[in-house]
């Protein structure tokens, strides 16, 4: 009977680090899990703001251009005359546009 309760009292230690060192791997791998979740998600992240600012450069070059046209069109409309659209006005468009976009000044 001694063995016997010996035995049983060996297994149950045995249990209790099997189980202890189950418990450690599997904090060790939900550790792993949320850290490698964090870095897809600062990745995903980044990768889509870095597509939206592209994006967003993109849609504005293309409205410059297109706001640069269509002012040359109106300004030849109030001034009754055709305007060639073929860059020469381009440098007076873009400067506007650069008034328009920049911070106001501090007084």
């Amino acid at each position: 009977m001694a063995r016997y309760t010996a035995a049983l009292s060996q297994a149950r230690g045995e249990a209790a680090r099997i189980r202890a060192q189950a418990r450690t791997r599997g904090e060790q791998i939900l550790a792993e899990a949320r850290s490698t979740a964090e870095q897809e998600r600062d990745r995903i992240i980044a990768a889509g703001t870095s597509h939206l600012q592209a994006q967003r450069a993109q849609i504005l070059a293309e409205l410059r251009a297109e706001l640069g046209v269509t002012s040359i069109v109106v300004a030849g409309r109030v001034l009754g005359e055709s305007l060639p659209a073929d860059g020469t006005h381009s440098a007076t468009v873009e400067s506007f546009l650069a008034e328009l976009t920049a911070p106001p000044p501090t007084p």
